[in-house]
């Protein structure tokens, strides 16, 4: 969410448009003062809008959630609000924030990431593979293909032979109907490149269909909640921008820039290992300082014997 400029997840900054749409982004830009320590986004709130720091310094936080099992439904919580918040970055003039929400995008999901591949994984995807309907032209190639494979495996001068018969029993055919005013076709492969072009376009219509539904501008038409909590540190300025205007405004560019820059966003797991580096030092500080203690009122106290 935006980008850091402190604490343990700093990151660059993004944005680069040209000025015609800078220019169309300034006409719907709403300009809003905040006090210090007033909240700009409430984590969990519905995210309706982008917001654009032109003053002041805010702090970025985010509550890990802990995986539970309640008995009732059997799902999982997956966030708890006695949870301590862990600031992921500060925000300053120029930096941004909410185009999570716009974009769709959970850095908590990690496909892959910790995964394991038991028994039940391999019986559902074989299961899936076996109610997959089968592509005649696909099948027609693999089999082609296995004809090739068997026919480059021969000996050298078996193949020589079967292609000199083949030659000669080809001419003799060629031979006989051109004596009975029968005109030769040469094979074409018009038919198959018809069929491998058609199946290129299918395959690039399809890839910009998957583009267009990722980086789109229509690509987070659906509100989602907020994940982190963003509050002003000094009396602060910044332009929101809806996420309609968002829409209409950023360029696919922008929106496949912006995904590739969230993907550094801290997911929960991140969050428990900085929790976790916190923890242990505070235990080590308060163990030192308790030895200290003891050290210095039993120094004292061998002092006061002697004395």
């Amino acid at each position: 969410m935006g980008n850091g400029h402190g604490g343990p997840f700093a990151t660059a900054r993004l944005f680069a448009e040209a000025a015609a749409e800078l220019h169309g982004i300034a006409r719907r830009l709403l300009p809003l003062r905040l006090s210090k320590g007033q909240p700009l986004l409430h984590r969990g709130e519905v995210a309706d809008a982008v917001y654009f720091i032109a003053a002041g310094v805010f702090s970025c936080a985010r509550a890990p959630w802990r995986r539970s099992f309640p008995a009732a439904s059997g799902g999982l919580k997956r966030r708890d609000r006695d949870r301590p918040f862990v600031e992921v970055s500060t925000l300053v003039a120029g930096d941004f924030c909410g185009e999570l929400e716009l974009l769709g995008y959970d850095p908590d999901e990690r496909p892959g990431e910790g995964v394991v591949w038991g028994a039940a994984y391999w019986r559902e995807a074989l299961a899936r593979r076996l109610s997959v309907a089968i592509d005649p032209a696909g099948a027609l190639a693999s089999v082609c293909l296995a004809g090739t494979l068997e026919k480059t495996d021969e000996t050298p001068s078996n193949t020589e032979e079967k292609e000199a018969k083949t030659q000669e029993m080809t001419n003799e055919t060629t031979k006989d109907k051109e004596e009975d005013g029968y005109t030769a076709v040469e094979p074409e492969e018009d038919a198959m490149d018809d069929l491998m072009e058609e199946e290129n376009e299918e395959e690039t219509n399809n890839h910009g269909r998957c583009e267009e539904r990722i980086f789109s501008p229509g690509a987070a038409e659906h509100p989602r909640a907020r994940i982190a909590t963003v509050r002003a540190k000094t009396p602060a300025m910044v332009f929101r921008l809806d996420y309609d205007a968002c829409r209409v405004l950023f360029s696919e560019k922008t929106f496949a820039r912006l995904r590739e820059y969230v993907r550094g966003y801290p997911s929960n797991e991140d969050l428990r290992v900085v929790l976790t580096a916190q923890r242990k030092w505070r235990e080590y500080r308060a163990k030192v300082v308790e030895d200290v203690l003891r050290d210095v009122s039993h120094t004292k106290a061998k002092s006061g014997r002697s004395s």
